[in-house]
């Protein structure tokens, strides 16, 4: 008597793996039942936890007989008479990995494990697996949640089986009575609601192949943050467009797959078949379309004979299968099947983390637009008043007011060093400078700049966020800078509104998406006969200085 035997698919800790499972002769029951490919899923149904809800355990299409006591290539196990099978009492397990970052991606694994042979799988191509309650909580993780998932999967293979489909024709082979009578009882015009019936209940597919073991599944997740910032550390894979950086997953994957530690959230662990029972590891497919075929249906008097079909029965075969390429187009759509995707996996280009103050620029804005509201502030400085000398290049993007006996400097502050989940993590390496408030980022170091204003009369005053410095009848500013980047190799900064950095050395840092041009502005410090005061130190912008008087080099991006 055939047993049917039910996989089972459970979440439990990783368990080693035994040198030997018995291959029992149940687990063949498998091989000519009906297959679902658009409910399927070979990692298990999550709602009873049990095997692949797509094979279809009570649908037998092609039925066995035991007439020839016919026995498995090795000899230990009596096989059906439609059946080749070879098995082996051990096995060295085999570890694979895979990257999925979206339902394209995880259908792409999952179709390693179940193959559609010759044409079947070009009519739902994209569908397969997309209505099974795996696929959907994975599409929830992967195109809403924006996971991105490692898998490492041990397999052990005892064996495999196949139906031999190429003996049909010759030892006519039977098929099982309960489908026999649905077949013939299909309508040879098409009907869709018949035909829909009839993938229902059959199946899209029959397990004509498959193989035998145990398998173990370690799922792992990271983000899509993690991943770009390994991409650009890596230099390889990735493109930005100055609003956000995109991953090229197609060749980034192969290298993500040799690389564990990104994925640090163990998510589940899923196994397959245990030390006392192997289970089908894959299975291999046919189209449904295929048993139509005249090879298949040779026992046809008999089918008659018992009631099954209608005389002349196999003179409407090739109306049916040509009827069920109609029922499987339209079958996807029947069950509002959605075809498969991967989301780009991108992050949007922000201000980087940390806190900081850019020199705000004479637009409509003043300072960038971002996800967070940045401080304002301003220093007026009342410098030299007898013979004046200010000045400054054209154009000069800096708001101002300005004068050749004083100038405003406007500050934009950031003071939120993280603002939200999306936050680029650092600054690029470069050679550039920025307004220091709190501590520098990381690789930045600090510096500062003193400026000698008016004695006589001074009128400087404040207001608003500052960026960290001194004050008073005199201004000193502190800054961070970095050098550990060629200025030639873009950085990454918001693409959307004009800002400045500063210049470190000899040329402005480049940034990706932005046309530059190099401003400067002179201060005229305080005529002073005898002078040893300091006017700079650590690490600061580029300055032309003749005692007070400090050329400071602007980089305007726009």
């Amino acid at each position: 008597m055939i047993q049917f035997i039910a996989v089972y698919l459970c979440i439990v800790p990783a368990w080693p793996i035994a040198l030997a499972v018995p291959v029992t002769p149940g687990t063949l029951t498998f091989l000519g039942n009906g297959y679902n490919i658009l409910f399927g899923n070979p990692e298990g149904d999550l709602r009873t936890g049990s095997g692949d809800p797509g094979l279809l355990i009570t649908r037998k299409i092609f039925d066995f007989s035991y007439d020839d006591k016919k026995m498995s290539l090795d000899g230990r196990y009596t096989v059906p008479d439609q059946v080749i099978m070879s098995s082996r009492e051990s096995c060295r397990p085999s570890v694979t990995t895979a990257v999925f970052e979206g339902t394209k991606s995880y259908q792409d694994e999952l179709k390693h494990y179940v193959k559609q042979l010759g044409n079947s799988g070009t009519t739902l191509s994209g569908y397969e697996f997309s209505k099974s309650e795996k696929y959907v909580v994975t599409s929830q993780s992967t195109n809403v949640r924006h996971h991105v998932f490692f898998d490492e999967v041990t397999t052990c293979n005892f064996g495999r089986a196949r139906y031999v489909t190429e003996l049909a024709f010759t030892d006519r082979f039977p098929l099982s009575r309960d489908f026999v009578a649905s077949a013939c009882a299909l309508p040879t015009t098409f009907d869709l609601v018949e035909y829909m019936r009839f993938l229902d209940t059959w199946g899209t597919h029959i397990v004509s192949e498959m193989d035998i073991g145990t398998k173990t599944i370690k799922r792992s997740q990271t983000d899509y943050k993690t991943l770009v910032k390994f991409a650009r550390t890596i230099a390889e894979h990735y493109s930005a467009n100055g609003e956000s950086i995109s991953l090229d997953m197609a060749s980034l994957r192969g290298r993500l797959r040799t690389e564990p530690a990104l994925f640090d959230v163990l998510v589940e662990t899923l196994t397959l078949g245990d030390a006392t029972r192997a289970e089908p590891l894959s299975l291999e497919l046919i189209g449904i379309g295929e048993v139509f075929d005249i090879d298949y249906w040779q026992l046809m008097d008999r089918y008659v004979s018992e009631g099954l079909c209608p005389a002349g029965g196999d003179e409407n075969l090739n109306s049916k299968r040509a009827n069920l390429v109609r029922a499987m187009e339209a079958y996807p759509g029947w069950h509002n099947a959605q075809k498969s995707l991967n989301p780009v996996v991108q992050t949007a280009i922000t201000w980087p983390v940390g806190t900081y103050s850019l020199p705000m620029t004479n637009g409509m804005s003043g300072c960038p637009n971002s996800a967070f509201f940045w401080q304002t502030g301003r220093r007026f400085q009342d410098t030299q008043d007898l013979f004046a000398s200010n000045d400054w290049s054209d154009p000069c993007h800096l708001m101002g007011p300005y004068a050749r006996n004083n100038v405003q400097q406007n500050f934009c502050s950031k003071t939120d060093a993280v603002v939200s989940e999306g936050d680029t993590p650092e600054w690029d390496a470069g050679e550039y400078c920025i307004f220091k408030k709190g501590s520098c980022p990381s690789g930045f170091s600090e510096g500062w700049i003193k400026w000698d204003d008016q004695d006589a009369l001074n009128g400087n005053t404040q207001s608003g966020v500052l960026p960290d410095g001194v004050y008073d009848h005199n201004t000193l500013i502190y800054y961070c800078c970095r050098e550990d980047g060629d200025p030639i190799t873009p950085i990454l900064l918001p693409t959307q509104d004009p800002f400045f950095l500063f210049r470190k050395n000899d040329v402005c840092q480049a940034v990706q998406a932005m046309s530059l041009i190099e401003e400067w502005f002179k201060w005229d410090g305080e005529d002073n006969f005898v002078d040893f005061t300091r006017y700079y130190g650590g690490s600061h912008p580029y300055v032309d200085s003749r005692d007070d008087d400090h050329k400071i080099y602007y980089c305007y991006y726009y």
